[in-house]
């Protein structure tokens, strides 16, 4: 079985987290008029875990 790889701009989960990062960075530097109550933000981060287990699970490809 062969390994493919592709590069690391075509991954889905990459862009998943840099866009979740960059959001994260932006609210807590003030760009954000939405502040979640802690209870909100602990369910935003399960759901970004569990969407990264579903990205990763389907990835087929390595990235390069």
């Amino acid at each position: 079985m062969e390994y493919y790889t592709k590069p690391w701009y075509k991954s889905k989960t990459i862009w998943f987290f840099l866009l979740f990062l960059a959001v994260s960075v932006a609210n807590l530097f003030g760009y954000s008029a939405y502040s979640p109550d802690p209870q909100t933000q602990e369910i935003i981060n399960i759901v970004v875990a569990i969407v990264g287990i579903v990205l990763r699970v389907f990835t087929s490809k390595g990235i390069s």
